[in-house]
């Protein structure tokens, strides 16, 4: 099975950004606001390249300046002690509401800190990328 994740964004008349968000069953982006709590961008589409036509949701979300996003792999909320990914999608919100003032260069290794302090135990694929706008 193969994952896609096709993000855009447009000007909107200098005023903000559009994002486009296309989904296929990988982990939903965390969006956190400028102003407001962390929030989790979840669409319903079918996973990529198992089926022979695949149906694929896409939205559109109003982004302002400071707002900034979390993409990343599964491996990176699969919980160790069987505590599983719904457990580490709430400690990847924590941990992005924790760190939300820091600087974009280093909150990713701040809030992978936080979901893996031991980096060595990771058996997955473990990536977590920061888009400000």
């Amino acid at each position: 099975m193969t994952t896609d994740r096709t993000d855009t964004t447009d000007d909107d008349g200098g005023v903000g950004r559009m994002l486009r968000e296309r989904l296929t069953r990988h982990p939903a982006p965390v969006l956190l606001r400028a102003s407001r709590e962390p929030q989790i961008l979840e669409l319903d589409s079918e996973p990529l390249g198992v089926f022979s036509s695949t149906v694929l949701h896409h939205r559109d979300i109003h982004m302002q300046r400071g707002d900034r996003f979390f993409l990343y792999t599964d491996g990176l909320i699969e919980s160790k002690a069987g505590k599983g990914r719904t457990a580490g999608l709430e400690a990847l919100v924590q941990a992005s509401r924790l760190h939300s003032a820091a600087p974009l260069a280093q909150a990713p290794a701040r809030i992978a800190a936080v979901l893996w302090p031991e980096p060595e135990s990771v058996e997955d694929d473990l990536l977590l990328l920061a888009v400000d706008l």
